[in-house]
Formats: structure tokens, C-alpha cells, sequence
């Protein structure tokens, strides 16, 4: 073989292997396109602060998984929650965080742990005269049973369900933050909210003084990171299964559960 034949041959080699390394290059950066959590706004879990930046403690949660272990960036999509659910079906989303139903699961892979386990606490007024006995109640029957009065807010059918079908009389507020409000004037004896939710909404209206969170409790409900079977990461879930495990065992995780758990 002459010298210019090898040293043709040896330049066709280099531009065939730049070729894969610059395509590899490319699906990768493909590939590790930001993955879009999709859902709607629901304080303190999910919405934004006064710059329109998303913040809550699922946004917390999701970037030590994303970006910090899996050096992935996150997008938020803002949206309904039917509209979030069937973006994550057709694959223009790639997550939720829900509970795995069913009918979920024909359209999206669930995560090996749950990122949160979340309890319903009931909520009194201070120095409520029934105080002890709210604090052991776990059950609809048991609300009957004390002949409490509930508060809470229209469209709440995990209270319907729960609560109601067992012969109890609720009082039916607008919102959330009217049942507080309710409460703190002592015109209902206890509303049933989660954890968070519950912290989030004494701190907003300062209520601090008037509602207390009782030990009652409901639940847990579990909630998954729901990857889309359509999405370009549904290949990585082991992946991301590795990446929650960490970070559900870390103090940084802790540290994010107890920041939004704080009543000030």
C-alpha cells in the first residue's frame, strides 16, 4: 500500500469517527433536554412567587432529584390538572406528581419510592372545649361519633367521600382560606386539610394564634413521580429510582419537609 493510499485511508477514518463522536454528541444533548414537570398551581406545593418563578416544596424536591442528582434541567408547565395529566399521556410533558391510579398507569411508568407520604390533619380552634377527643379521630365515624361540625372548601370530594357518606354535616366554604377563616371565628369545629397545605394557609391569613393543628390524622396518600411511557427519559427510570432513593434519605430532604411543616 503506497503512502498516499494509507494516509487517505487514515483521514477517511478520522472524519468517519468525528462523525459518530459530533453525532453522539448531538443526541445526547437531545436526549438530555430539560424534562417538563407539568401541573397546576397549588400552594405551597406548586406555584410562583412574586417574579412568576416556580417554588413549593414538590418544585424543591423535584430539583434536588433533577438537577442536583441527575444533572438534568427541570421546566415547569403550568396548567389544569386535566390538561397536565394529558399532556403527560401524549408525551409534551414528561411527569407528574400524583397518586398512581389505574388509569395512570396505561400511559405513564410509576417510581420504585414515593417522594411524599402525605397525612390530612385536622385543624381546631384554640382551646377548643373538645380538644382531646379531636385529637384522636381518624375517621369519618369518629367526627359523627363527636358530633362535630367540619368546614371546608366546595369541590372537596376526598371530604365527600370521607367524611360526608358517613352522615356528617359539613359546612361548604368557597376555599380553602375561607374554612380558616370560618374556624378562626369559631363558627366550625375543625377542618381537615394536609400537613403543608394546612402550615401554609395559617402562616398566609396569621392565624397562628387562633387555629391549631390537632394530632388527628387521614392517611397517608402516596404520592409518585409519574414519568410519560412516550417521554425520551422513560428509558432512565432505574436512573431516577436511584436518584430519589438518595434524596429521600438525605437531610436536605428533611431540611425541605420541615421548612414547610413550620408555623410562624
Amino acid at each position: 500500500m503506497n503512502h498516499k493510499k494509507s494516509a487517505f485511508i487514515f483521514l477517511l477514518m478520522i472524519a468517519i469517527c468525528s462523525t459518530c463522536v459530533i453525532q453522539a454528541y448531538a443526541n445526547d444533548n437531545k436526549q438530555k433536554r430539560p424534562i417538563i414537570y407539568s401541573t397546576p398551581e397549588w400552594a405551597p406545593f406548586n406555584y410562583k412567587n412574586e417574579n412568576g418563578e416556580p417554588i413549593g416544596l414538590y418544585v424543591e424536591i423535584l430539583k434536588e432529584i433533577f438537577e442536583k442528582e441527575m444533572d438534568i434541567g427541570l421546566d415547569f408547565q403550568t396548567v389544569p390538572w386535566k390538561r397536565a395529566q394529558s399532556n403527560v399521556k401524549e408525551g409534551t410533558a414528561d411527569i407528574l406528581v400524583t397518586v398512581a391510579t389505574q388509569s395512570r398507569l396505561e400511559y405513564a411508568l410509576i417510581t420504585e419510592a414515593p417522594i411524599l407520604e402525605l397525612y390530612l390533619f385536622a385543624y381546631t380552634y384554640k382551646d377548643h372545649p373538645k380538644l382531646d377527643e379531636i385529637n384522636t379521630i381518624s375517621s369519618g365515624i369518629d367526627i359523627k361519633r363527636l358530633n362535630l361540625t367540619p368546614v371546608t372548601n366546595l369541590g372537596n370530594n376526598w371530604h365527600k367521600i370521607n367524611i360526608d357518606d358517613h352522615g356528617v354535616n359539613t359546612h361548604y366554604v368557597p376555599s380553602e382560606k375561607n374554612a380558616f377563616m370560618v374556624l378562626a371565628l369559631e363558627r366550625a369545629d375543625i377542618t381537615i386539610e394536609p400537613l403543608y397545605a394546612g402550615s401554609y394557609l395559617i402562616n398566609q391569613l396569621g392565624l397562628s394564634n387562633q387555629v391549631v393543628r390537632t394530632s388527628g390524622k387521614f392517611g397517608p396518600i402516596i404520592f409518585h413521580i409519574l414519568l410519560s411511557k412516550k417521554s425520551p427519559y422513560s428509558n432512565e427510570i432505574k436512573q431516577i429510582n436511584r436518584a430519589i432513593a438518595k434524596v429521600v434519605k438525605s437531610s436536605r430532604y428533611q431540611d425541605i419537609l420541615k421548612y414547610y411543616e413550620e408555623v410562624h
